[in-house]
């Protein structure tokens, strides 16, 4: 039994998370990047990010011992949890027991977001992540690819990570996932996390990156674009009609889509600005997916 255990003292120490996870028999586990955020003046951060205010939806990814849930449920959101971890689920069943208020999603988000996207009537207000580092971009590629723009995403990652998710056009980050971030989104890094933020502790320094929903939708459909995006950054270091040749079969209608766009063929993937990506979605679009939305 475990109704002695003061939940909301445990989330601050990292002693007392090994040792109830040591009673509880449940492990963090390497293979699913399980690092919990143990400063509670982060958290805090984090929750305020997405605003939990009464009858606001926010879905959480990684809900792991539930401390995020905890500042989210007692600023009266409404939480869909995603976890994988079956000593987690567990846990977070005990800790809240049957709170109306959220509702836990078993599974791999990756896989159960768009599953829930395509089930459920509404979309999230918000969208908050402790990510694991080895999953956060299959993670974040369902949360962004598929569906109308989440309003704010709020996430942890890794720094590299977050840095070529807010890499601008021209720099050596740029590429698709950084395209991905900035069609309906402003992608942004409000803070970086060092290694002793976490139990257990990584050995790379985490990065919060923010993401907030544009107001101007892609001249391109979502999807089309992507796949652009994709397929002109196959190869970074190899020019744009070596690239996009792929999807024509020849190197000369490649080129000719391209001076269509206006974009010379000779040009890096990494020098593409956001608008010529669209021109080229737009040039190639009987080579991409319909992406219809």
């Amino acid at each position: 039994m475990h109704t002695e255990i003061d939940f909301d003292r445990m989330d601050d120490s990292p002693a007392a998370i090994r040792d109830y996870l040591a009673e509880s028999g449940i492990a963090a586990r390497k293979r699913w990047g399980q690092n919990f955020l143990f400063d509670r003046p982060a958290r805090r951060m984090l929750a305020d990010l997405v605003e939990p205010g009464p009858g606001r939806r926010i879905w959480e990814v990684g809900a792991g011992l539930g401390a995020m849930t905890a500042h989210l449920l007692t600023g009266g959101a409404e939480v869909t949890a995603f976890e994988i971890d079956h000593g987690m689920i567990r846990h977070l069943h005990r800790r809240f027991g049957d709170c109306d208020r959220l509702r836990i999603v078993e599974g791999d988000a990756a896989r159960r977001i768009p599953e829930l996207r395509a089930e459920a009537a509404e979309e999230p207000d918000a969208f908050l992540g402790n990510l694991p580092y080895n999953s956060a971009a299959a993670i974040l590629w369902a949360a962004i690819a598929d569906g109308p723009p989440i309003e704010r995403i709020v996430c942890t990652v890794q720094r590299e990570m977050a840095e070529r998710m807010c890499a601008a056009p021209g720099t050596r980050d740029f590429g698709p996932f950084a395209v991905l971030c900035s069609l309906e989104h402003r992608a942004r890094i409000v803070r970086h996390l060092p290694g002793g933020c976490f139990y257990p502790r990584p050995n790379v320094e985490s990065a919060v990156v923010v993401l907030d929903a544009s107001e101007v939708s892609p001249a391109q459909p979502k999807v089309r674009a992507l796949a652009l995006a994709e397929a002109a950054f196959a190869q970074p270091r190899k020019t744009l009609s070596n690239n996009l040749k792929s999807l024509t079969g020849s190197r000369e209608e490649a080129e000719r889509r391209l001076a269509e766009a206006g974009v010379d063929a000779r040009r890096r993937p990494a020098t593409l600005g956001m608008e010529e990506i669209m021109r080229l979605a737009a040039a190639f679009a009987d080579f991409l997916p319909d992406g219809a939305r």
